[in-house]
């Protein structure tokens, strides 16, 4: 049996903590989030949610003192964190949290 070994995937990350189902445009079509569930952007509009279980089993968080090759940074594959704008994501998920809080 072979061991593999899953490549360097750096996502942006945001848990939905909203009431209710977020729904989430992916390459597959629509998909249901529910509250605690993360919402993963790939940094090329690809974005998926991933049960809060399997989300913390696969991923941890990004080290800021981690050497990056600036050219992966720049294609967005690795989110930059020297923005500070909210982004797409981010702004979808606080919309939707502020709908169900009225």
């Amino acid at each position: 049996m072979k061991f593999i070994k899953r490549k360097l995937d750096v996502v942006e990350a945001e848990q939905y903590l909203g009431v209710g189902f977020l729904i989430v445009n992916t390459p597959s079509g629509e998909v249901k989030a529910q509250p605690t569930d993360y919402i993963i952007d790939r940094g090329n509009g690809d974005r998926y949610p991933v049960k809060k279980e399997i989300f913390e089993d696969l991923y941890e968080p990004f080290s800021e003192d981690v050497q990056i090759d600036p050219g992966v940074l720049k294609s967005g594959l690795v989110p930059d964190s020297t923005k500070t704008e909210e982004t797409e994501l981010q702004r979808q998920i606080r919309e939707a949290q502020e709908k169900f809080q009225k």
